[in-house]
């Protein structure tokens, strides 16, 4: 039997079967949630807690939806515990206990949101199946930040502080889009030194700084045993872009990969949302996709404007053929055969070519 194989079986056996509403449920205030015990009725409920940044919140906010959808018999809970910030500063808030992070709960009943929460509130709150954690992109793609010792912290506190029978997970997310439609008037402003940086340290080369990424998680990630699970959400990113021709960005916004400069459209958090599926029960293949809409109200906040994202068999089509290419070759930089290398498109930034 796998690796993998047993250990879908040990959370089968331990119990696995076992951002943005439109007018969430909010609470202000550092008062903990109330610990759980765990009544019978919710020894069922597969609990999947990320603990993140923004690149984070887009891996699982549809997870509940994909989760659903696909076992529908089953009951499901994912939250998110959230500030748009680097594990550097995570580290440093937990040694506080800073009570600063805004904490999404979605379950069929909906999002539930808090505000003012630490992230020893979050991992007290339930008896976790599944915790996720990730840095932000620029960080996955720099070695010193895997050597300073704040991934074996968070592994470490994670240890201390949740309820026992969880597994731990890494989400190895994307590199940054090139294309120019991502940063007009209607989308997130650029922050100043992101061009800057992309240009500098990978040439603006999509392919050179998923390259950097890979290889940082293929090294200090991978070979780390404490983890059950690294979510290959990135190469399903890069697959989508570079092989299968998935637009990084389109005006309709309809059917594209991104949002902005970074951060994955309401398509882009649907396709990760699946490569999640697919490892955590060990599938080898996806077959169909049965998400057939996003609805407005879980869309993010600029992009709900334009309604409910009806998911079209084109959508799909990316979706399978995406997480099935992530699924076979983990950590590898995809064919480029949908379009020429992408670099950043920002001539003022660009070297002169020769």
């Amino acid at each position: 039997m796998t690796k993998l194989a047993c250990l879908i079986l040990a959370m089968l056996m331990l119990g696995l079967s076992a951002c943005n509403a439109t007018t969430p449920e909010t609470t202000a205030g550092t008062t903990a949630p109330t610990e759980i015990t765990q009544p019978p009725e919710e020894a069922n409920v597969f609990k999947a807690l990320l603990i993140g940044q923004s690149l984070g919140q887009d891996t699982v906010w549809l997870l509940q939806q994909v989760l659903k959808t696909e076992m529908p018999d089953q009951e499901f809970l994912v939250a998110d515990i959230y500030l748009s910030i680097g594990l550097d500063t995570h580290r440093k808030n937990i040694e506080e206990n800073a009570a600063v992070y805004d904490y999404a709960k979605i379950d069929d009943n909906g999002v539930k949101q808090l505000k003012n929460i630490s992230i020893e509130m979050a991992l007290k709150d339930e008896m976790w199946d599944l915790i996720i954690f990730n840095d932000t992109t620029y960080y996955t793609t720099q070695p010193a930040e895997f050597q300073d010792g704040d991934h074996a912290f968070m592994i470490n506190y994670i240890k201390e502080t949740a309820h026992p029978g969880y597994k731990l997970a890494y989400n190895a997310t994307w590199a940054n889009p090139t294309s120019e439609l991502l940063w007009k008037s209607d989308r997130r402003d650029v922050p100043g030194n992101v061009h800057e940086r992309f240009a500098k340290e990978f040439g603006g080369s999509r392919n050179e700084y998923y390259n950097r990424i890979c290889e940082n998680i293929k090294t200090y990630i991978e070979t780390d045993e404490a983890y059950d699970f690294v979510f290959h959400t990135g190469t399903a990113m890069q697959y989508a872009s570079e092989t299968h021709g998935v637009p990084e960005g389109a005006p309709d916004h309809n059917y594209e990969l991104y949002r902005d400069y970074v951060h994955a459209s309401d398509f882009g958090r649907l396709l990760v949302a699946y490569q999640l599926y697919a490892q955590i029960y060990g599938l080898d293949k996806l077959e169909a996709v049965n998400v057939n809409k996003i609805e407005a109200k879980m869309r993010f906040t600029s992009e709900q404007k334009y309604g409910d994202l009806e998911i079209t068999q084109q959508h799909k089509d990316a979706i399978i053929a995406s997480v099935n290419y992530a699924l076979e070759h983990p950590n590898e930089v995809p064919p480029q055969t949908a379009r020429e290398p992408a670099f950043l498109e920002r001539p003022d930034l660009m070297p002169a070519q020769s």
